[in-house]
């Protein structure tokens, strides 16, 4: 009965978002009769997800938070910002707060728009930056090492991609590449001195 209540006030609360402003329709819900104890309403215009589940298993106040699961696969992102003085580095946690269910849905969608919301897009915008520029750089690392793979002539297996380097031989020389998005560290090894030679000379000319 508890959860089956759960629902019906969470269907309730996401027509009440809706409706701020009138007919937005910026957030949907899909009851789960089956999962863990508490229900989710998503944004239709965005990844952001809203968890609302009772306070400490009692039905008299739900707690409302909000979803950073926006990395690959639905893993958490940890997001830090400046501080107020614009200097160093903080993390920042997606807000939550409690209503009392007694105030009813259209109040605490309310509550959800008023005191939530607003700092939860601010800190979930900069969950999506980091993500972008995390994936940028895999991309950008994965490019260059592909291609001085190919330059290397070696064949880096579909299946696995160039994920953070390659080895490397001939004749006895061994070596080792590994890049990131703007640079290359290349370690060789068993080189004669005449070689090792050739290739300190090679690098001043460059």
């Amino acid at each position: 009965m508890e959860k089956q209540a759960l629902i019906d006030l969470t269907a309730k609360i996401t027509e009440a978002l809706n409706n701020i402003p009138a007919r937005s329709k910026q957030w949907e819900f899909t009851p789960d009769s089956e999962g863990w104890s508490g229900q989710s309403i998503t944004s239709t215009t965005s990844n952001a997800k809203l968890y609302i589940s009772y306070l400490q298993s009692r039905g008299t106040h739900l707690h409302i938070s909000g979803s950073l699961h926006v990395g690959e696969n639905g893993q958490y992102v940890t997001v830090y910002d400046k501080g107020a003085d614009g200097t160093g580095w903080h993390r920042q946690y997606a807000p939550d707060i409690t209503v009392a269910v007694k105030r009813g849905a259209e109040v605490i969608a309310k509550e959800i728009h008023r005191r939530m919301l607003p700092e939860y897009m601010r800190i979930l915008r900069l969950a999506n930056d980091s993500v972008d520029k995390d994936r940028a750089y895999k991309h950008a690392k994965e490019n260059n090492l592909a291609r001085l793979a190919r330059t290397a002539g070696v064949k880096i297996r579909e299946d696995r991609g160039p994920k953070d380097g390659f080895y490397t031989s001939a004749g006895n020389i061994d070596g080792s590449v590994r890049t990131s998005a703007d640079d290359a560290d290349i370690d060789l090894r068993n080189l004669t001195i005449n070689q090792a030679e050739k290739v300190l000379a090679f690098i001043k000319t460059l």
